[in-house]
């Protein structure tokens, strides 16, 4: 299970001293929804060989077409990135 930690229990999530399970379950606690973003992104985001910055860029509506051979090309600021459906 993915966890969201806080600036103060990064170092402690990471000690090596600390291996009690249960201590390291009380670090588990909800992140904030007020302290997170959410943002649509490009379907690069899809293919685990996509590994370069564009992948988290913010996706707005008028970045996104398609084309009518089953293509979409995300267009970020100059550079146009083919993107396989």
């Amino acid at each position: 299970m993915p966890v969201i930690l806080t600036k103060e229990l990064e170092s402690f999530w990471l000690d090596d001293d600390v291996v009690d399970p249960m201590v390291l379950s009380n670090a588990r606690v909800p992140y904030p929804a007020e302290s997170m973003d959410a943002f649509e992104v490009a379907p690069l985001v899809n293919n685990p060989a996509n590994d370069r910055p564009e992948v988290v860029v913010p996706v707005q509506q008028s970045q996104v077409s398609f084309d009518g051979l089953g293509l979409q090309l995300q267009i970020l600021d100059t550079l146009a990135c083919p993107l396989r459906k």
